[in-house]
């Protein structure tokens, strides 16, 4: 079997920082303002700054939950034929032996999450595969596919 997925840590965490510097650009216009403009662009930074601190909490979470177990091949494998296979443009879901996988392209969580739609590896029922999965979050993250 040939190795056609490998989980990978990218620096999402870099993304975030367009938004902070909006925050930072915010701030320099919100000293500026008066009054109630003033008030409002405060409780407006304030909510981006939560919004920003959850994301870098969660990007941590799945670092340590996920990212590290993987490269202490701390995971489950399971080897068999898909079957139950439903696809859509958004959300692509299979079970091998019973254990059940579901991802969309529009998660931003660690993990496979291609669609056969958009290149994606798992092409439908019989289709012979082994799965590398951590369970993380009430799902299985999918961190390894050989085929």
């Amino acid at each position: 079997m040939n190795n056609v997925y490998s989980l990978h840590y990218d620096m999402r965490v870099l993304s975030y920082f367009g938004p902070l510097a909006m925050i930072m650009g915010a701030i320099l216009i919100c000293r500026k303002l008066e009054g109630y403009k003033k008030e409002a662009a405060k409780c407006m930074i304030v909510g981006i700054c939560m919004c920003q601190m959850l994301c870098v909490v969660i990007l941590i979470l799945e670092y340590q939950n996920v990212y590290l177990p993987y490269k202490d091949n701390a995971f489950q494998t399971i080897e068999g034929e898909v079957s139950v296979y439903k696809t859509d443009s958004v959300v692509e879901s299979f079970e091998i032996n019973g254990v059940e996988f579901k991802y969309t392209e529009k998660d931003m969580m660690l993990g496979y999450n291609k669609i056969k739609e958009n290149g994606g590896v798992i092409l439908g029922d019989g289709q012979y595969i082994r799965i590398g999965y951590i369970q993380y979050t009430g799902r299985n993250v999918i961190v390894s596919i050989d085929m």
